[in-house]
């Protein structure tokens, strides 16, 4: 079950990074938000120059990959 603060690894839609293959890679977020009905959550991610967030769907309380 997500909880606020809880940290997840995802991979993002809106930013990349390359793993040593070449390929996208997970990266870890924390959640900051969660939408009242449980609809969607807000992941952070700590980048260089900042803080870049991320909304992700849920289902059951789970992340939907």
């Amino acid at each position: 079950m997500v909880t606020i603060g809880c940290g997840r690894t995802v991979k993002p839609v809106t930013f990349s990074v390359l793993g040593k293959d070449g390929k996208d890679k997970a990266v870890r977020g924390t959640v900051s938000y969660i939408h009242p009905a449980r609809r969607y959550c807000i992941l952070e991610f700590a980048v260089r120059g900042g803080i870049l967030r991320e909304s992700f769907q849920l289902i059951d309380g789970e992340i939907a990959e």
